[in-house]
């Protein structure tokens, strides 16, 4: 996540749809960013858990 300034807020993350989606403007349908949130969330969690 970053601030208004540009800036990175540390340890703090968006996943699914708040975070940049992969289908750009578009959305497909329900359940169709369930595997983004699922990468993402992984990705959170260890970065949280120091791995």
């Amino acid at each position: 996540m970053r601030r208004e300034d540009g800036s990175v807020i540390e340890g703090l993350y968006a996943i699914g749809n708040t975070a940049a989606n992969v289908f750009g403007t578009t959305y497909p349908g329900a359940g169709a960013t369930i595997a983004q949130g699922l990468v993402y969330g992984y990705i959170a969690a260890r970065d949280a858990a120091g791995a």
